[in-house]
């Protein structure tokens, strides 16, 4: 293989990978065009999360998946953020708290475990699903957040992000 096909296969992966990547922020940017909330939501990290499974699907082989090894991410820190962004993008009053008190009519108090995350690796694509149980008063409902093109923090962020705009379109206005 020459060079100039080199580069033209180099080129044309980098471009699969940006269109992907700007499928989940649109798919992120219609859900939060979705929320209507005009209630004040505490959102509590479940620390059993820490101990959600890990699976990979797909045809991979270790040596084309290998830039995805690397530190371990932070996933209570990512969901926090996370709750940042929704309330940035959708002028919320959405909380991440430790000590979420007592529930009321006008308050919403759901705890979030991440229970299982799956990777969908191909050649030129990761298409990765975490699995949430939102837990509130009386309801749990699971969720998947979904990311497609993304690698580390951002693909954890586009999921979490997912995810909760997911429960909030469903559950905010009951």
């Amino acid at each position: 293989m020459n060079n100039a096909t080199k580069i033209k296969c180099t080129f044309s992966y980098l471009f699969v990978i940006f269109l992907l990547g700007c499928k989940s922020n649109k798919e992120v940017r219609q859900l939060s065009s979705q929320v209507n909330c005009d209630k004040k939501v505490y959102f509590v990290w479940d620390n059993e999360s820490n101990l959600a499974k890990f699976e990979k699907r797909g045809n991979y082989k270790d040596s084309y998946a290998s830039f995805w090894k690397g530190k371990k991410l932070n996933y209570k820190d990512i969901f926090i953020v996370s709750i940042s962004e929704i309330n940035r993008k959708n002028k919320g009053n959405f909380i991440y708290t430790e000590n979420p008190g007592f529930p009321s009519d006008s308050v919403i108090i759901v705890s979030v475990k991440l229970k299982k995350e799956v990777w969908n690796m191909g050649f030129s694509k990761l298409i990765t699903d975490m699995q949430f149980v939102y837990s509130t008063n009386n309801k749990k409902f699971n969720i998947i957040g979904s990311s497609i093109g993304y690698k580390g923090e951002k693909r954890a962020l586009n999921c979490f992000e997912n995810a909760n705009l997911k429960f909030l379109i469903a559950n905010c206005n009951e």
